[in-house]
């Protein structure tokens, strides 16, 4: 555990008190600017050892002389291999469904002392062996803005991801792999999985490694034997990427019908739903220090792990891949703490008090927008109010607005909008104004029925028109199809004006 707080404070750059976290007082301070909240780390909190400590494993009071068989509710605590920390092999409801056994690393094996001192245990099963370092994050433990103990009720939220399911905290894992390579074919594996889940009031973080490709087999048969406590899986670009991967390496190493499949959460999908323009990049180091108050100090990039695992291949020295072991922890209880993030989100209710309040009116627009298509309109129509009221804004963020109030025939604020967005002082003319006026155009010829209101804004996107240079999204060819059918519409609205159409 202390070698956790040790993360925890240079993670964040502030000494951290072995003390019980008072999470109300982080969220007052929180809340009292957006802008500071973007740019300032919430300070991590922890507690005494004992408010967590997980259930005993096996008798005897460390792992160097005794073997550890997994069971479901238990977890393996070493003070002789792990001084700095709780050692935590986390397994099934039965020990034979896991069949692991947990032991140090040999004395004689070369570098062992720098394994134990990485807490790194040799896991051995039916098909071999491999490497499995495990840690515990307390309930009352905190990296940014949200205390992991917010997971017991953001989870059942993470529901409205899978409507026909209900899931309690135990039955979500969380996955993130550390891989040779950048690509999906067959030469690039997973030399390090992480596994993170709820248990025993707190999350226990599992690291498996493979030290050659021999161990990949006994690694892949673990984790599938794991997964069968889950029903949810929760990834960043997991979808894409690391699910995919997992499922081609159990299908070469022939275990195709052991493969898991879960209801997935991959929580890229609405991180780019709501940040992608108000954010310069939808990574997740980058979104959890914009949004989550959490910032990597001395960070490995991850695109530097492949590199560090083949030094390592190559030296043996377990040192290397120290940083890679940090790199991959923080990637987990970072995504442990989106989830929270989004859990709070979608429990369609004024959450300002619990998450930061999104302080740019596109952001505001777009968490609305992705709300309401959670099935949480409550929340969605406040934050709409809250963009709506903003005096100045990107004409882009009023028509994302009104097109979305046209679809749900709340024409009054659609209008309001549009007329905002034609009467939006620039430079240069965007198509936004032309589009919006276009919309008005269309709503006083076919709803209001006023046929000269309905060809001034014709005339308006016209003449707006005429004004862009082609460039861009929309060549000349297109822009001039453009104007031919607004000189169409022209001509029929001219036409019914005089009664002639």
């Amino acid at each position: 555990m202390n070698m956790l707080r040790n993360r925890l404070r240079r993670l964040q750059g502030k000494s951290v008190d072995a003390q019980p976290a008072n999470h109300a007082e982080d969220r007052a301070a929180s809340s009292q600017s957006d802008s500071q909240q973007a740019d300032k780390p919430v300070e991590a909190q922890s507690v005494n050892q004992a408010e967590c400590e997980p259930t005993i494993g096996h008798s005897g009071t460390g792992l160097d002389n005794d073997t550890l068989e997994c069971s479901a509710n238990s977890t393996a605590h070493s003070s002789e291999t792990a001084p700095a920390e709780q050692a935590v092999a986390a397994g099934s409801s039965t020990a034979s469904l896991l069949q692991l056994q947990l032991s140090a690393l040999p004395a004689d094996e070369p570098f062992a002392e720098k394994w134990a001192e990485l807490s790194v245990q040799l896991a051995q099963n039916e098909f071999g062996s491999f490497l499995l370092r495990s840690l515990r994050a307390c309930g009352t433990e905190a990296i940014g803005m949200h205390a992991f103990g917010e997971w017991q009720q953001a989870s059942s939220f993470l529901n409205a991801f899978h409507p026909q399911s209900s899931a309690d905290p135990t039955q979500f894992l969380f996955l993130d792999l550390e891989t040779t390579g950048l690509g999906s074919g067959t030469g690039n594996v997973p030399f390090m999985v992480g596994l993170a889940f709820w248990e025993n009031d707190g999350f226990t973080v599992q690291q498996a490694l493979i030290r050659h490709p021999a161990e990949e087999r006994a690694m892949l048969a673990y984790v599938h034997r794991l997964t069968a406590r889950f029903t949810h899986l929760v990834t960043y670009n997991g979808k894409s990427f690391d699910w995919p991967l997992m499922h081609s390496r159990y299908v070469l190493n022939g275990m195709r019908q052991t493969i898991w499949e879960p209801l997935h959460i991959d929580l890229l999908h609405p991180s780019r739903a709501i940040w992608r323009n108000t954010l310069e990049s939808c990574k997740l180091s980058h979104i959890e220090k914009m949004r989550l108050g959490i910032v990597r100090i001395d960070d490995l990039p991850g695109a530097e792990a492949p590199a560090r695992y083949f030094q390592y291949l190559n030296s043996g020295d377990p040192g290397l891949l120290e940083d890679v072991y940090r790199h991959n922890e923080i990637d987990m209880l970072s995504l442990v703490t989106l989830a929270i993030r989004f859990g709070h989100l979608l429990s369609n209710r004024d959450v300002k008090s619990i998450v930061q309040q999104p302080n740019e009116p596109e952001e505001m627009v777009r968490t609305g927008l992705w709300l309401e298509r959670m099935g949480c309109q409550l929340y969605s129509e406040q934050l709409f109010q809250l963009a709506v009221h903003v005096p100045q804004q990107r004409t882009q963020t009023l028509m994302l607005l009104a097109m979305r109030d046209k679809r749900m025939q709340n024409m009054e604020r659609a209008l309001q909008l549009w007329q905002r967005v034609v009467d939006t002082e620039s430079i240069w003319t965007t198509h936004d104004q032309v589009e919006a006026a276009i919309e008005l155009s269309m709503y006083y010829e076919h709803k209001a029925k006023q046929l000269e209101q309905a060809l001034a804004y014709a005339e308006t996107a016209y003449e707006r028109l005429r004004e862009i240079r082609p460039g861009g999204r929309r060549s000349a060819q297109q822009q001039q199809k453009e104007l031919e059918q607004l000189e169409k519409r022209l001509n029929r609205l001219k036409k019914k004006c005089r009664g002639t159409a």
